[in-house]
């Protein structure tokens, strides 16, 4: 009984990090994305223009 409740903790923070670790991925991917976009804007912009 003990091994199966320290399988199942076990397996509920190995699923826990996972997920952590997951979301950060993506986080950090929307966010190079996001900065990839406002980099294309600003190249089409004509020269001598000002950002606010």
């Amino acid at each position: 009984m003990e091994i199966a409740v320290a399988t199942a903790v076990g397996t509920a923070c190995v699923a826990r990090l996972l997920y952590v670790w997951i979301g950060n991925c993506d986080r950090a991917r929307l966010a190079r994305l996001r900065e990839q976009a406002i980099s294309e804007r600003v190249r089409t912009l004509p020269p001598g223009s000002t950002l606010t």
